[in-house]
């Protein structure tokens, strides 16, 4: 493409003179500071700026229909575009919006919305709800084979979020460990997938094990305690985020690993993990330093006795969900007071305590 400028002549025929092209690697430096949807335009320009504009546009997938899903495998399988899937580094799969937005939110955005990899993404975030419409799509609709045709083209993935595709099993996790290359993926989240087992966890940690940073197995209800002691071991100083929401079977041995063998672990999610006693919190406490964000809603054995060695160890600790956890509601207030003050006094900051009340029906 080339670029015109006009002359400051003060004749009244202004000249119009060519330029030389834009350079690709200035274009590539002017793309890196665009929102997506201005880079959307201009890769409409030009043949040349539309090669240095692909990149950034196939970089980081969030999809939240069936329909855009089946889009994305139809373009990676045209004989037009081979490549296309080595430019992913990021594949979301999120729940659909909201079909009719309430009276004091905006219309749906794509351009607005912030994908879960993003640096501003929120990494504390809440389980899924999977009582609402919208994440109907992706626990009907998202099979192996859908996931299958993307992965084996996406060699650079380095993160990929699936929470609440509850149809996948092992097979999306074999390919997934196959197609991508040794130290490239660091972020796998796959909360709902409650057929996945332990041979699949095993294969992808033999793979990727020591590279991964940020892993959620939230109701991953088959796997077995040896799994996760397993990733523990696997990953090591490298894990900072894990979550472990609602498997059950975990016991304090693999817990223990986590504390063992993670030391540099920012948050850490164990709600619903009802045999978890104090014992892997006060070895938490001690090896983890780095802890912010803990939760231990509903885990029934965790007791004040545990949480108070974390709060006092842990300095960067700034997020505490302890709902219907094991603090006998007699002491509650008064543990609560002992924590802000223990806080206040080492200069440590304010810690958020949450504790919603739960109704029983």
């Amino acid at each position: 493409m080339n670029v015109y400028s006009t002359s400051s002549d003060n004749d009244r025929n202004t000249s119009i003179t060519p330029s030389r092209p834009i350079p690709p690697e200035i274009l590539h430096q002017i793309f890196s500071l665009l929102p997506i949807r201005v880079i959307r335009c201009c890769a409409l320009v030009s043949r040349s700026w539309n090669s240095s504009a692909i990149p950034y546009l196939y970089q980081n997938i969030v999809l939240r229909t069936h329909t855009q899903l089946a889009f994305l495998n139809r373009t990676f399988a045209s004989p037009n575009a081979p490549h296309l899937g080595e430019q992913v580094r990021s594949l979301a799969l999120l729940v659909s919006p909201p079909l009719l937005p309430d009276w004091k939110s905006h219309a749906w955005d794509r351009d607005r919305e912030i994908p879960p990899f993003s640096p501003h993404a929120d990494e504390n975030y809440p389980e899924i709800n999977t009582g609402c419409k919208e994440t109907e799509w992706l626990e009907t609709h998202v099979t192996d084979a859908d996931l299958r045709s993307i992965l084996i083209r996406c060699p650079n993935l380095g993160a990929i979020h699936l929470n609440g595709c509850s149809q996948l099993t092992d097979t999306t996790l074999v390919t997934l460990a196959d197609s991508c290359r040794q130290g490239v993926l660091h972020t796998i989240h796959i909360a709902l997938l409650r057929t996945v087992t332990d041979p699949s966890i095993v294969h992808l940690v033999q793979r990727h094990g020591p590279h991964l940073r940020n892993v959620d197995l939230s109701l991953c209800t088959s796997l077995t305690p040896a799994s996760v002691a397993l990733l523990a071991r696997a990953t090591g100083p490298r894990l900072t985020h894990l979550r472990l929401n609602s498997i059950a079977s975990l016991t304090d041995d693999s817990i223990g690993a986590v504390a063992e063998w993670c030391p540099n672990i920012r948050l850490l999610h164990l709600v619903r993990c009802w045999k978890v006693t104090d014992g892997p919190m006060t070895a938490i406490a001690q090896r983890c330093r780095r802890l912010r964000y803990l939760s231990v809603a509903f885990a029934t054995n965790v007791t004040e006795e545990g949480l108070t060695a974390l709060v006092n160890q842990c300095a960067e600790l700034a997020w505490l969900d302890i709902t219907a956890c094991g603090v006998r509601l007699f002491f509650k207030e008064a543990v609560l007071r002992r924590w802000t003050q223990v806080r206040t006094q080492t200069g440590r900051g304010e810690m958020a305590v949450v504790d919603r009340k739960v109704l029983l029906v």
